[in-house]
């Protein structure tokens, strides 16, 4: 089974973190035992409740007796900067750190849907080695 990795770049998302959650939740559905899930928050130093929320979600949903089941392995890891250091950084931190074979990286505001990520995993195969929407 193929892992794979979605990079969360984090900052000041208290507000829209309940949505990310949500489609995490969905996107764990879809998937199903197609491919295990490593999520990789990168909290670049937020100044809000963005680092408490995430690992309340990592707890619940990394966990098999939580409330969402995870179908295939679930792997939920939060990597924190002590300071703001821009979405570059987070993005060569949380790319650092992934397990996966294959790797998405997401706006924690969820600019697009992650549902959509089922779509572009669709579109590779032994010629293509990446899919950018």
């Amino acid at each position: 089974m193929q892992t794979l990795s979605v990079v969360v770049p984090c900052y000041n998302e208290q507000a829209g973190l309940h949505q990310l959650f949500s489609q995490l939740r969905q996107l764990r559905k879809i998937l199903g035992d197609s491919y295990a899930l490593d999520v990789v928050f990168v909290d670049d130093g937020s100044t809000d409740m963005t680092f408490e929320m995430l690992s309340k979600f990592k707890n619940e949903f990394a966990s098999k007796g939580g409330p969402v089941a995870p179908v295939a392995p679930v792997a939920v890891t939060i990597c924190r900067h002590s300071f703001n250091k821009n979405l570059g950084a987070a993005l060569k931190t949380g790319l650092a750190t992934v397990k996966g074979d294959l790797v998405a990286t997401v706006d924690a505001d969820c600019t697009y849907p992650l549902t959509d990520i089922p779509k572009l995993l669709e579109l590779l195969d032994k010629e293509t080695d990446i899919a950018i929407a």
